[in-house]
């Protein structure tokens, strides 16, 4: 395929593009930042620049396949800058989704989020209605149903993923729960829990998510599918995991108040999927245990922090 790698410097983005380019297909990166933290194989292109620049990195490169990941996708950051918010995950999944149009990209593959479920009933399943709880998971819904709106208007060839937390080596952001445990730990430094540690969330390791979306890429299916594990760890149940694994006996710091909730919001107690859409379709299925990715994770900072 020749494809076109929206927000190429982000986590996920990273790892997605070297694997596209360790299977040899045509990829070009469309970043704003240049500095990587984990080491991508070299790929065909590289545009600088925004999404502005999406169309005509399809029309130069003359590419087949986008793959929409630019986002702002930290809950903490939605609070604090929701203007911002909205322009990169609503105003940023319309334009690309219209530079498409335009040039008839035969397929896209746009990220979405198990936020687009908000409060429903866990495990989370495709066909139930998407809720909006807090301005990220809105800011995602309304991508999502973006995303849906041009498939349906146009006929256009999307699939749209929906993904539990990711990890994995090369997460370099600090706020979020499974780097910065590690981080701390490698410092003989107290982790801190920025919630009372029990609501569950369903963590999927980076390599898993990126083999579900080439799955998802090369196969002909469109509308949303779940990759998870169809497990929720709560918060301290990883940070005892992530201690245990790393031989250290430091306790946890517990903050009373949940981080990036905002004024009287209520955490959501369960975000679960059920990828069972994905295993009848696409023959999909996490490789990697908890423990086996965690494991994998803490190497990777160990070798370069430590």
């Amino acid at each position: 395929m020749r494809a076109l790698v929206t927000g190429a410097s982000g986590f996920l983005g990273q790892h997605l593009c070297s694997a596209l380019a360790l299977r040899n297909d045509f990829v070009v990166d469309l970043m704003r930042d240049v500095v990587r933290p984990f080491p991508v194989s070299i790929s065909a292109g590289v545009v600088r620049g925004g999404l502005e620049q999406v169309e005509r990195a399809i029309a130069e490169y003359e590419i087949d396949t986008v793959f929409h990941l630019a986002a702002q996708t930290q809950v903490s950051t939605a609070v604090a800058d929701p203007v911002g918010t909205w322009e990169a995950n609503v105003r940023g999944t319309y334009h690309v989704l219209d530079a498409c149009r335009r040039q008839f990209v035969s397929r896209v593959i746009v990220s979405s989020s198990d936020k687009s479920y908000g409060a429903g009933p866990a495990p989370y399943v495709e066909t139930q209605p998407l809720s909006s709880h807090g301005i990220y998971a809105t800011s995602k819904l309304c991508g999502d149903m973006i995303a849906q709106a041009y498939a349906q208007e146009y006929g256009m060839d999307i699939a749209i993923t929906r993904c539990g937390n990711l990890y994995g080596p090369g997460h370099v952001n600090w706020s979020t729960l499974i780097p910065g445990t590690i981080r701390s730990l490698l410092r003989k430094e107290r982790p801190r829990l920025r919630s009372d540690g029990g609501p569950k969330r369903d963590y999927l390791y980076v390599e898993d998510a990126v083999d579900g979306y080439l799955k998802l890429a090369d196969s002909k299916h469109c509308g949303a599918f779940n990759f998870g594990t169809g497990k929720g760890s709560s918060a301290t149940g990883i940070v005892a995991l992530v201690t245990h694994l790393m031989g250290s006996s430091l306790e946890p710091i517990m903050d009373s108040k949940a981080e990036g909730i905002g004024a009287g919001g209520i955490e959501i107690q369960e975000q679960v999927l059920s990828c069972e859409k994905a295993k009848h379709f696409l023959n999909w299925t996490p490789k990697h245990t908890l423990e086996e990715g965690l494991r994998e994770t803490i190497d990777w900072y160990r070798n370069r922090l430590a």
